[in-house]
């Protein structure tokens, strides 16, 4: 079924901007100027926005130990 990779992915995203939120000096130098400007929630999804689908992946992995 073509929806359950969605949900799947969608877990993942959520997982990581949960993450990411909760320890911001885990996302890039760029990423955390901006979000001095912008707020760290927009910060933390421009930074997930800017991931390729591999990167996504591969962080997730690193972080969680399981795949999504």
């Amino acid at each position: 079924m073509v929806h359950e990779p969605n949900l799947r992915a969608v877990k993942m995203l959520e997982e990581l901007f949960n993450h990411y939120v909760s320890h911001p000096k885990e996302i890039g130098e760029q990423a955390r100027k901006r979000a001095r400007k912008v707020g760290r929630r927009r910060a933390v999804c421009d930074y997930l926005a800017g991931m390729t689908d591999r990167y996504a992946i591969l962080e997730h992995q690193r972080l969680f130990g399981i795949a999504p």
